[in-house]
């Protein structure tokens, strides 16, 4: 910087100011802009889950501190949907585009289909559960453990920061992994079973160690998914993944 050369007078450091880098952004071609708005969304919500699952023992590191670490899930989780807010903002949108909205009339057909998502999935995974249990043991003749994997941190007190990070988790991966991946996939792509396959990738990915388990979600995914292009609601999917998540709660957390 150079010295004051009047009262009134300096020279402005050679950086990019705000203006002048929203007009850069504003010149850049519409797809790449919102693509790579996509991909800075799920660097910084999704590719952090992506690693922590890649390590098999994940969850042994929350044992000693549950508290802290729904605590840090809140807010991290929070934080992500109020980026998207923001992302969605500056581009001249909001959640409503991507499916979520509380109309009168609209709310109770809402909570009709997520219930009923949640009845119909139950079965499924119970059916696959089943079906995948026998078919192991009629053609070796053992048994197999079906239960996710790396869950311990599910088995800690029920505690309100629990409780809320159950909650909040749903609207978390809704509307990140399935609402805005599939609108921005398909907006960009033109090809829905892209944006089916982007979604439901993505939601698998960071769940991967639950171990085998983890293969029956797949379906799970590729149900919300499939619903979510047909409808374009997101709330159904953000109820019944709920539904799912405190169910998994009440059954795991100690007393």
């Amino acid at each position: 910087m150079a010295p004051f050369v009047g009262k009134e007078s300096i020279e402005i450091p050679l950086l990019m100011t705000q203006s002048s880098f929203m007009l850069r952004l504003e010149r850049w071609p519409a797809p790449y802009l919102r693509f790579s708005e996509w991909l800075l969304l799920i660097f910084v919500a999704i590719v952090p889950a992506v690693f922590s699952a890649a390590n098999p023992q994940v969850g042994q590191y929350y044992l000693r501190m549950p508290s802290l670490f729904y605590g840090y899930m809140l807010i991290n989780e929070m934080s992500m949907i109020a980026l998207l807010m923001y992302v969605l903002f500056r581009q001249g949108r909001d959640l409503s585009d991507l499916g979520l909205s509380f109309k009168k009339g609209q709310l109770k057909d809402d909570i009709k289909d997520g219930i009923g998502l949640a009845v119909v999935c139950s079965a499924l995974m119970a059916f696959l559960y089943y079906a995948t249990w026998y078919g192991y043991f009629a053609k070796t003749g053992r048994t197999i453990n079906l239960e996710p994997e790396n869950i311990e941190f599910t088995r800690t007190p029920l505690t309100v920061l629990y409780m809320a990070a159950m909650i909040i988790n749903p609207f978390f991966e809704e509307l990140i992994v399935r609402a805005f991946t599939m609108t921005e996939v398909l907006a960009l792509s033109g090809r829905p079973w892209l944006a089916v396959a982007a979604s439901v990738l993505l939601q698998f990915s960071y769940h991967l160690y639950q171990g085998v388990p983890a293969m029956f979600l797949l379906c799970l995914f590729l149900v919300f998914s499939i619903y979510f292009f047909k409808t374009r609601r997101i709330f159904p999917l953000i109820l019944a993944h709920m539904i799912f998540d405190l169910g998994s709660m009440l059954r795991y957390a100690t007393r």
